[in-house]
């Protein structure tokens, strides 16, 4: 990898040219050139500071490509020519690495560094963590950063974490008094042999002899051999053997003492073994148990990350890490160096880049490697109590379709890739969606169930059908049926015409509500500015809907999220009896930029809006206008889920680009209940700078923890005649009033 700068056009000339990948940096300052060098003096001068070098700690600089003493001139001067001048990261590193240095740890953000000295070392024996991963959960981090750090026998104290007393004594305090024995073992050299007696020397010397002189008679000749050891008397074979029984009693003696040093060590080990174990199973049961750790000496209140841990029951075939180097990397690293070639096309298959990298772990796969035919792989991904997309304490519908993504893996594990050649890219066009039970909660780990079942050709296009089926723990939570996705080039897409509606998809129809429904407050023809709009996100209903909201707040799981999920900017109509079901319809828009997060990660060289986020565009629409029916609360603990067991299709004929400036999003209610939680039914129509593009039909919403009669009491406390009612009477606004 290498950074480069300078003016837009020349950058994208010279990616242009070297025909390489590239990841444009935000937020950077000039640095690296001679634009320092007039003011080079005084900018040394700025970074002069009393330095006090700490013992046994070598500084390496990357502007002088080694390490160095460190000295308030030297570390300013360093400062100063990383500043003036380019440097070789590569050379650095192979410096440090000559050096002897082996283990690489990264204190900043998102583990760049940590990246490039991967490729740089490649295969050589080393390990480069970083303290920092984008996307990833810091607990999860640290914990594993540290945990790397203890199997490469690097000390680490970890009583900063658990505190001092969660350990039992170190088992070296047993062994302070010395036995005062002492054994001396020989490793290698020469087999041990003790000297033998003179008389026996003598006797094998003679032996050695006769067998020479046996070896030397003429083959027809008769051999008479006598024992010679029965001319030795008894008496001299106790002389004989005296010395080396003596030899071998010692030996003897010796091992004895060696193995009852080794057992008694054992024993102690074993011991220590038993101790350790049992202080572990006792910190996982407080911890599984989400309880504060208080049988060890000291109370330690644990995080919302450990009451919730997540632990996986199977060893992955792929791992987070092999993910992104997928999603971001290179596929040979993953897929092995058969698809080398990939990773030289314009565009390939990917996972999209964090946020939205959604795949934990990949359990297994099955199919043939460029069979181009069916294939099943099994995925894991966790919810973390910090996860940035939560909404009312749940990953919402978007969140809990698209970890479901590693269809895109597994195409290109079966070969599309090596079919289209970099010169189509990846588009979603449909699928069914049905939600089996609620919404899942931190501390949940859902797996998926991936399957493609065939691909087909239709001229130079390649389509292929697939599903999945999605389960915390054995509860089934989700089924899409029905997929389809395709691969095409930019002008098949431009020219495809968008959704295109049948007379069947067009004509009236009467939607449904309730036989004795009421409206809760009046609503009339209305539209929101930005302003209102994000008034919802703080909860000042009245703000964005007028005096007729006041004094009515709304539970935190219910305000319309912001962040990341910011996804809808106004509304430009509501309209109570509009849509083609009479009963219902909002028309909401977004603007788009270039550099919008959904863009810029999926994917790394083809950015479109993911069709699961125009879903969720679409829902937080309909949130607004139920919202406006009156259908809010305070009650803690509500929150917005699809309704179990009902199919939404989603049809999608278009991408929303770097290019596309506005989109809008259009829901017609269709269904309007209670069953006993309100619930609604909608059909949306997403548009991209004027064109249809994407619809869904019966998109499902209800509010779970809250029945019709809770909803109404809410009005019924309004009823009163407060200023605000009278007011109102009083300008010709009875409605407002009554």
């Amino acid at each position: 990898e290498c950074v480069i700068g300078g003016q837009k056009d020349d950058i994208e000339a010279s990616i242009k040219m070297l025909g390489c990948e590239a990841i444009f940096l935000d937020g950077i300052v000039s640095v690296h050139c001679d634009a320092a060098v007039p003011v080079s003096d005084a900018y040394k001068r700025l970074h002069i500071f009393p330095t006090t070098p700490p013992e046994s700690i070598k500084f390496y600089s990357c502007a002088f490509g080694r390490s160095y003493d460190l000295t308030s001139d030297s570390a300013a001067s360093s400062i100063l020519k990383q500043a003036i001048d380019g440097f070789d990261f590569t050379a650095t590193i192979n410096r440090a690495y000559k050096d002897g240095i082996r283990i690489f740890l990264e204190m900043g953000p998102n583990s760049s560094c940590t990246r490039m000295i991967n490729r740089i070392l490649d295969e050589k024996p080393h390990m480069a963590i970083s303290a920092s991963v984008r996307g990833e959960d810091d607990y999860v981090t640290i914990l594993k950063f540290l945990g790397s750090m203890i199997t490469e026998r690097v000390p680490v104290d970890l009583c900063k974490i658990y505190g001092t007393g969660l350990y039992e004594k170190p088992l070296s305090a047993s062994y302070n008094k010395k036995s005062g024995k002492q054994l001396t073992l020989t490793i290698g050299g020469k087999t041990p042999s003790p000297a033998l007696p003179q008389k026996i020397r003598d006797m094998e010397t003679k032996q050695t002899q006769t067998q020479t002189q046996i070896q030397t008679q003429p083959e027809n000749q008769e051999i008479h051999i006598e024992n010679q050891a029965t001319q030795f008397e008894n008496s001299d074979k106790v002389f004989l053997y005296n010395d080396l029984i003596g030899h071998v009693a010692k030996n003897i003696t010796a091992v004895s003492e060696a193995h009852k040093t080794f057992m008694n060590f054992s024993n102690e080990l074993n011991k220590g073994i038993e101790k350790t174990f049992a202080v572990q199973t006792q910190l996982f049961e407080a911890i599984t148990a989400g309880k504060g750790i208080k049988d060890f000496g000291q109370d330690i209140e644990l995080g919302d990350f450990f009451k919730n841990q997540i632990i996986s029951s199977q060893k992955p075939a792929f791992s987070r890490n092999m993910c992104m180097e997928f999603a971001i990397g290179s596929v040979a690293e993953v897929l092995g160096p058969e698809f080398a070639a990939v990773d030289n096309y314009k565009v390939r298959v990917r996972l999209p880049d964090e946020p939205l990298m959604l795949v934990d772990r990949i359990i297994s796969v099955e199919g043939k490697k460029n069979s181009l035919g069916y294939g099943r792989v099994v995925t894991e991904h966790d919810v973390l109590p910090e996860a940035w997309y939560l909404d009312g304490g749940h990953a919402p519908v978007c969140i809990s379709v698209e970890a479901g993504q590693a269809d895109l893996f597994l195409c290109s594990y079966l070969g599309i890739d090596f079919a289209v050649k970099g010169e189509r890219a990846y588009r979603l066009l449909d699928a069914v969606v049905k939600f089996h039970s609620g919404l899942p909660c931190p501390g949940d780990v859902i797996r998926y169930e991936i399957e493609i079942e065939k691909f087909v050709r239709q001229g130079h296009t390649y389509l292929f059908f697939f599903s999945f089926e999605g389960f915390i723990n054995n509860k089934h939570l989700i089924s899409m049926t029905d997929g389809c996705a395709g691969f095409f080039t930019e002008e098949e897409v431009e020219n495809s015409g968008g959704i295109i509606l049948t007379k069947e998809d067009t004509e009236p129809l009467q939607g449904k509500r309730p036989s004795d429904w009421n409206e809760l407050v009046p609503i009339y023809t209305e539209s929101y500015n930005d302003e209102e709009v994000e008034a919802l996100r703080s909860g000042n209903l009245e703000k964005c809907f007028g005096n007729l909201f006041n004094g009515i707040k709304i539970a935190d799981s219910l305000k319309l999220p912001g962040g990341r999920m910011k996804l809808v900017d106004r509304i430009l109509n509501l309209d109570p009896k509009g849509g083609r079901y009479g009963i219902g319809m909002i028309r909401a828009e977004a603007d788009i930029h270039p550099d919008d997060w959904f863009l810029t990660c999926h994917f790394k060289d083809d950015m479109v809006m993911p069709g699961t986020l125009m879903y969720e565009c679409c829902a937080h629409t309909l949130r607004v206008f139920i919202q406006r029916m009156g259908w809010v609360t305070d009650k803690p603990g509500v929150c917005y889920e699809p309704v179990v067991g009902v199919e939404s299709i989603l049809k999608c004929r278009g991408p929303v680009t770097p290019d596309t400036k506005h989109v809008i999003y259009e829901v017609e209610i269709k269904e309007i209940g209670y069953n006993p939680e309100p619930f609604v039914i909608a059909d949306a129509h997403m548009f991209g700078d004027g064109r249809r593009i994407v619809m869904f039909k019966n998109m499902s919403m209800k509010i779970s923890g809250i029945t019709r009669e809770e909803i109404e009491s809410v009005w019924k406390k309004k009823t009163e005649f407060d200023y605000d009612s009278i007011l109102a009477f009083s300008i010709g606004k009875p409605s407002e009033a009554f």
